[in-house]
């Protein structure tokens, strides 16, 4: 689970920090295996031969939106619902978040941090060095440094 605090301003003008939580559990990443056409690890590497913002922009939100939920106050659940997933994405934070994701400085560094705090240490075993490494998606062109407005 990976918890993080974004600081943004909320729609009356107030700045605030807030903690959202991120989550797949094993099963979920064998369902998007088994059922899904590609694994994550599949789509951030398609990333390299995508040279379509408007795809691009598709994976990198599906992965979020699917992570998003919040802990049961015991620990025991990572409780994922549509009004949970609401109340990120309809503020400010959302936003920025994913500005900061797709176009911040080093975006091939923040998706491979992002993916590497969602997903189980298990389902990470089967990649060469058991996590999701800048490298695999080096060549992911997007932001400013994109010439394709496709």
């Amino acid at each position: 689970m990976l918890k993080k605090s974004i600081t943004y301003t909320t729609f009356l003008g107030e700045e605030i920090t807030d903690a959202f939580y991120f989550n797949y559990t094993q099963e979920e990443i064998v369902k998007i295996n088994m059922i899904g056409a590609e694994t994550i690890e599949g789509a951030l590497v398609r990333l390299t031969e995508e040279r379509n913002n408007e795809k691009i922009y598709e994976i990198v939100t599906g992965i979020v939106k699917g992570a998003v939920g919040r802990p049961s106050e015991d620990g025991r659940r990572f409780v994922k619902t549509p009004e949970i997933l609401a109340d990120f994405l309809e503020t400010n934070a959302y936003s920025d978040f994913m500005v900061e994701l797709l176009f911040g400085e080093n975006p091939a560094i923040a998706v491979a941090e992002f993916v590497n705090g969602i997903i189980p240490e298990k389902a990470k075993k089967n990649l060469p060095g058991g996590k999701i490494t800048p490298e695999m998606i080096t060549d992911y062109k997007i932001g400013k440094n994109s010439n394709n407005h496709n």
